[in-house]
């Protein structure tokens, strides 16, 4: 865990059980991404910028990782931040407020998960009897 953050998110999760620590700090990481990265701090910027963090952090497995974060929607994600920005874990950023249709969606639609390619593309496997070479000592 991020020494900045250590003494502010322990106590943060236990006042909030629905975020655990690690969720947290994966939006702090976000931010720290956001700033990197943007110069306006409208949400929907925010918002695109953690969706591509948790790209960046998770690859493929990005909407599994995100939900066992307990974030499902885009409202969890607003309701964390706002949180943090509550707690002035987070300066210069205003509260987030967002759309209704935005605020409800959820984040499967966004994120969407990455099917598997047809048999017909898997790769083919040689069958090697490497076992051979073993059995003759």
């Amino acid at each position: 865990m991020d020494a900045r953050y250590s003494l502010f998110l322990t106590e943060l999760s236990e006042d909030n059980p629905q975020y655990s620590i690690k969720s947290l700090l994966f939006i702090c990481r976000g931010i720290e991404f956001f700033n990197q990265t943007q110069t306006s701090n409208d949400s929907d910027t925010i918002l695109n910028s953690l969706y591509l963090h948790a790209f960046n952090e998770y690859g493929p497995l990005a909407l599994f990782t995100l939900n066992k974060l307990n974030f499902y929607k885009n409202s969890d994600f607003v309701t964390a931040i706002n949180l943090l920005i509550e707690k002035k874990i987070f300066t210069g950023i205003e509260k987030l407020e967002i759309t209704a249709q935005v605020n409800e969606q959820n984040l499967s639609s966004i994120i969407q998960k990455k099917a598997l390619p047809e048999p017909a593309f898997w790769p083919k496997i040689k069958k090697v009897n490497n076992f051979q070479r073993f059995l003759k000592i």
